[in-house]
């Protein structure tokens, strides 16, 4: 167990433009989670008004990770959340 903490330690940290490589990665795959949650609400089974209240609840669960990086707070969130509300505007 030590020789594998000993290991990852000597990992060096990844870097790109505006972070941390680890913290980039997250966030794509949040991107993809939000997305491929709001593709199935709007294209699922269920009445307008479920896919509604899916989407909305998709929203607040968004609103609610409590990540501090300008990153997050700048760019990935508010695109993810322009992603629900285009799919919350194909609702008809």
């Amino acid at each position: 167990m030590e020789k594998a903490k000993k290991r990852i330690q000597e990992i060096p940290e990844l870097r790109v433009e505006g972070g941390n490589i680890y913290t980039c990665f997250l966030f794509d795959l949040l991107e993809a989670m939000f997305a491929g949650e709001a593709e199935a609400i709007l294209h699922g089974a269920g009445s307008v008004e479920e896919k509604r209240k899916a989407l909305q609840a998709l929203s607040d669960d968004l609103r609610a990770i409590p990540f501090d990086d300008p990153i997050w707070n700048e760019e990935v969130k508010p695109y993810i959340q322009k992603h629900l509300n285009d799919a919350l505007s194909q609702i008809r």
